[in-house]
């Protein structure tokens, strides 16, 4: 599987449909109950595990205390870059400068990194390109590290929690990686 445009961490996997912006593989969304989910103080790292905690609205790339919803942090924008890959609206009204307003590059979790109280998007299913630090074995089960939101190939690893996805192709470590909640395997 190929994504309809750039490969980034995060990235839908499945092709875009053309006029009405949906993927051809079955993916969702999470709500968050009144509001929707946004960036917590410190911002919140796209394309890595967040956990949305209810009471609060926010969501975290560490586990918070309480219940959450576990989900790929996508920003809120266009599945086909329609708007410019911008966070927040068409790059017509900021210009293509517009997206370093709304994201920064976090050089040292190598992600891009959304900046506190824009709103986001928790998808527990769907196809992603997700990055596997310690490689990525075929079939496995993806977890989520309750410590940082990153993705982990595998199993028996403390300090994290299984995910409704599975690895789609083999990948070396720090690779980026098909991941599906959709995939079957025999």
């Amino acid at each position: 599987m190929r994504a309809s445009g750039a490969v980034y961490e995060g990235a839908f996997a499945s092709r875009v449909l053309a006029q009405n912006l949906e993927t051809l593989a079955p993916f969702a969304s999470s709500l968050s109950g009144a509001g929707s989910w946004r960036a917590p103080p410190g911002g919140l790292l796209q394309g890595r595990f967040g956990f949305g905690d209810y009471s609060t609205g926010l969501v975290y790339n560490a586990a918070p205390a309480g219940p959450y919803e576990l989900g790929v942090v996508v920003p809120l924008e266009s599945t086909n870059n329609a708007n410019g890959n911008v966070v927040g609206g068409p790059a017509r009204f900021g210009g293509p400068l517009a997206r370093w307003t709304w994201e920064t590059w976090d050089k040292t979790a190598k992600a891009w990194r959304l900046r506190q109280g824009l709103m986001t998007t928790l998808m527990p299913n769907g196809n992603f390109y997700l990055r596997f630090a310690g490689g990525a074995n075929y079939g496995d089960t993806v977890y989520a590290s309750l410590i940082d939101g990153t993705a982990i190939s595998g199993s028996g690893v403390v300090n994290t929690v299984a995910t409704a996805f599975k690895i789609c192709a083999p990948g070396a470590p720090g690779q980026l990686v098909v991941v599906s909640s959709s995939a079957k395997f025999t």
